[in-house]
């Protein structure tokens, strides 16, 4: 796991041309740049404001509903995935 002082997030980086597209499949947010270096920035700063605007309610509603889909997907998925996301949920 992350150290104690930042929390680890997950982003994935794809391109459509011209055009890289980051997203963080924690929150189901995206964004994009025009470099790897740009979408990243990009994310993490979309990934702030949500943060930042979230209540502390809202945000344990949407990880509450995450934490069931992973459980509906189950056996489909990574079990130590799994897991992770479970533990995060009870954080």
């Amino acid at each position: 796991m992350a150290g104690d002082s930042e929390p680890f997030l997950t982003a994935i980086i794809g391109s459509d041309e011209d055009i890289y597209v980051a997203l963080c499949p924690e929150f189901d947010i995206a964004s994009q740049g025009g470099s790897i270096e740009d979408a990243l920035a990009n994310l993490r700063e979309a990934v702030d404001l949500f943060l930042q605007s979230a209540t502390e309610r809202r945000l344990s509603l949407f990880l509450q509903e995450r934490a069931k889909l992973v459980d509906d997907l189950g056996p489909g998925l990574d079990q130590e995935a799994v897991a992770i996301a479970r533990q995060d949920n009870e954080a």
